[in-house]
C-alpha cells in the first residue's frame, strides 16, 4: 500500500490546521483591495501590517539536528511570566515599531499609533493592516484615529494568513524561543526585545519571508 501511494504521488505528513471559519472569498476578495491600496496610494503614503504576540518563559522543543541514538535535552521553566508586545513592520524597509506593555488594550494601542506617526513624521497617510482584535475596534481607538494619518484596513475574520507580521511573530520563535533557554525572565526578556532592536541584523532573510504571496486557507478543509 505505501509503495503503491507513493507512486501516485502521495506522501506522508501531518494534516493543517486552519480556522475553522476561514472565508476563502473573503480572503480574495482582500487581497484585490490590497493590490488596489498599493496601486492607488500616494508615494509619500505608508502600509504597515499589525498584530500583537505574546512569548512565554519557558522553553519551546522544536525539530533540530541530533546524533542517531543520542537525545537533546532542553530545560525547562517552571513559570509563566510572558512579555506583551505590540509592533508593527513595514514590509518595504522591514522596520519594525514595537512595543512592551503590561497588557494590549486600548490604551497602549494608542501609545503604539504615537510612536509609528513619530517614526513616519514625514508620511503622508499611514495604513495599518491589523485583525480584528477588540482593542483595535475600540471606541477609545476610533475616537483617536479621527484626528490620526494613521487609517487601519481590516483583515477577513479568521485569516491570519493574510497578515504579514505573523511571518515575523514566527521568525522571531525561531530564532528567540526554539529550542533556547533561558534561566532568568530578565535574560528572556532582555533576549526578545534585543531581537527586534536590531531587526536590520535579519534583512537578508527577512526579504524572503516577508513577501505579498498571500495563501488562501480553508478551500481544502476536509469534512472528517
Amino acid at each position: 500500500m505505501v509503495h503503491t501511494l507513493d507512486r501516485l504521488g502521495f506522501t506522508y505528513k501531518k494534516t493543517t490546521i486552519v480556522p475553522g471559519k476561514a472565508n476563502p472569498e473573503k480572503q480574495k476578495e482582500f487581497i484585490e483591495k490590497y493590490k488596489q491600496l498599493k496601486e492607488e496610494k500616494a508615494p509619500g503614503d505608508k502600509i504597515l501590517f499589525m498584530d500583537g504576540v505574546h512569548p512565554q518563559h519557558n522553553s519551546t522543543s522544536a525539530y533540530c539536528w541530533i546524533e542517531k541514538g543520542k537525545k537533546k535535552e532542553i530545560p525547562s521553566n517552571t513559570g509563566r511570566k510572558r512579555i506583551n508586545l505590540n509592533g508593527a513592520i513595514d514590509i518595504e524597509t522591514f522596520e519594525v515599531t514595537i512595543r512592551e506593555d503590561e497588557s494590549i488594550n486600548a490604551q497602549s494601542t494608542i501609545k503604539l499609533f504615537h510612536e509609528i506617526e513619530s517614526r513616519y513624521a514625514q508620511a503622508g497617510t499611514i495604513y495599518i493592516i491589523s485583525d480584528n482584535a477588540k482593542y483595535y475596534r475600540s471606541k477609545l481607538v476610533k475616537e483617536y484615529l479621527a484626528n490620526s494619518r494613521i487609517k487601519i484596513k481590516f483583515l477577513p475574520s479568521y485569516s491570519p494568513n493574510l497578515n504579514l507580521i505573523e511571518r515575523l511573530w514566527k521568525f522571531f520563535r525561531k530564532k528567540i524561543l526554539y529550542n533556547k533557554y533561558y534561566d532568568t525572565y530578565e535574560k528572556f526578556k532582555n533576549k526578545c526585545l534585543s531581537f527586534f532592536k536590531n531587526i536590520n541584523e535579519y534583512t537578508d532573510e527577512l526579504s524572503t519571508l516577508l513577501t505579498e504571496n498571500f495563501q488562501i486557507i480553508g478551500e481544502q478543509i476536509s469534512k472528517i
